[in-house]
């Protein structure tokens, strides 16, 4: 199964908001925002249930197969800009094809309770640098 990218114009304006992260509860409480945002996007909606599109219903492992897969095989991972940590929408994500891990963890939980599941963030590594 191919699905097309929503597509955005590369040209349009970005605007990036800085913001501190100080703390753990910092970075998901900002992470939680972008995944509020993204799930007011008809597109999200759209493309949610078009992935999972072939599943039977009501198969949840399939569903969350499906939206892991079509995430890491469309999006490629890539660092933040320098030394800023940026958190994108699941569209913003979409139209550059890439993103860190941040990125990849709203998109896939946009793309899930577009589904109808509960997401959630854990933070699973801590060290210096590396959330």
């Amino acid at each position: 199964m191919r699905l097309a990218r929503p597509t955005a114009s590369l040209s349009s304006r970005v605007r990036l908001e800085l913001r501190g992260v100080s703390t753990i509860e910092d970075r998901v409480r900002l992470m939680a925002e972008q995944v509020r945002k993204s799930l007011h996007d008809p597109a999200m909606r759209k493309l949610g249930l078009g992935v999972t599109r072939e599943c039977p219903a009501r198969a949840d492992l399939c569903e969350l197969e499906r939206v892991f897969r079509y995430v890491h095989g469309h999006i490629r991972y890539t660092g933040d800009i320098s030394m800023w940590d940026t958190y994108q929408t699941a569209a913003r994500t979409l139209e550059f094809a890439g993103g860190d891990c941040d990125d990849h963890a709203i998109l896939n939980a946009t793309l899930i309770m577009e589904n109808g599941f509960r997401a959630a963030f854990r933070v699973t590594r801590h060290s210096g640098k590396a959330w």
